[in-house]
């Protein structure tokens, strides 16, 4: 066999040349950086109480929005929409005030008269009910709110004032559950102008 030797052996030998082409891991960590930046920019647009009321509510109740929006805004703030974040500053706004309210003196199991309660939601049945029937959120002026169910909750609509009786079942942050309303009538206002 002979040997043979180049006669620019330096042109012969394999070298890694650069290419345009991103590796695997480039583009992992241009993914991961963008991510972070999209991620920040999504934290400063939430209210700065929308993460201390989501790990607090979170952890106390297993609503499933408030568990995936915790995790969420704790983990992956970078896959937050805008509509998702004007959602949980809503969220954060009524949330905070309802805590601010103070509670009506109504002791609980005792029913009483309610008057010019404004409606701001009918609430249809959950159809998986033993006895699916329609409820009625109403607010007071202050913003505390009264909920309850009636199969008269249909005959009214969202803005209406109201007056009934009911009893009071139990309280809670911003509202009222009652029970047993009746006597629900719709309350003429008049413009005073």
């Amino acid at each position: 066999m002979s040997k043979f030797e180049p006669l620019f052996p330096e042109m012969n030998k394999k070298v890694n040349k650069p290419t345009k082409r991103k590796t695997k891991k480039q583009k992992q960590e241009e993914e991961r950086i963008k991510n972070e930046a999209i991620g920040k920019d999504n934290l400063l647009k939430l209210d700065p109480m929308v993460v201390p009321l989501l790990v607090f509510q979170a952890s106390q109740n297993k609503n499933d929005w408030l568990v995936q929006s915790a995790k969420a805004v704790l983990e992956k703030p970078h896959i937050l929409s805008e509509k998702w974040i004007n959602s949980l500053n809503k969220w954060a706004s009524e949330t905070s005030h309802a805590m601010s309210l103070d509670q009506p003196e109504l002791k609980e199991k005792e029913r009483y008269v309610f008057e010019n309660k404004v409606i701001t939601k009918i609430i249809p049945p959950k159809e998986d009910q033993a006895f699916p029937s329609h409820a009625i959120m109403a607010q007071d002026k202050s913003g505390w709110k009264f909920y309850f169910k009636s199969t008269k909750a249909t005959m009214f609509k969202e803005g209406d004032v109201i007056s009934f009786k009911a009893t009071v079942k139990s309280h809670s942050e911003g509202i009222t559950f009652l029970s047993r309303a009746a006597s629900i009538k719709q309350v003429i206002t008049f413009n005073e102008e």
